[in-house]
């Protein structure tokens, strides 16, 4: 099997995983979907979810970007950890309040 299709198999099935999760949560316990902990407990398996894009993306196992991560200057690592917070903040959060104004004014 190669990478790109273990990320994909990796994505597919922690996403499944987490969204039974949820809905165990949400159905079977009886905690409403709004209570912050279903989310919370939900989210875990997600990580799987993320070490699959990247495994995909990349064409690389996890551990090999992990190492190549490391061995990058210090420098470019603070620059480039620095740009890709910003970028996953701006995305995060532009899209929630795009997704409310939607919601709030249709």
């Amino acid at each position: 099997m190669s990478i790109r299709v273990r990320g994909l198999v990796t994505i597919l099935g922690s996403g499944a995983v987490a969204g039974v999760l949820y809905l165990f949560l949400s159905f079977v316990l009886g905690h409403s979907a709004g209570s912050v902990r279903v989310p919370l407990v939900s989210a875990v398996p997600l990580v799987g979810v993320l070490i699959g894009v990247i495994e995909l993306v990349s064409g690389l196992p996890f551990t090999q970007v992990a190492v190549k991560w490391d061995s990058m200057p210090q420098g470019v690592r603070l620059v480039l950890g620095t740009l890709l917070t910003i970028i996953t903040l701006v995305v995060v959060f532009g899209g929630g309040i795009w997704l409310l104004n939607r919601i709030t004014n249709p």
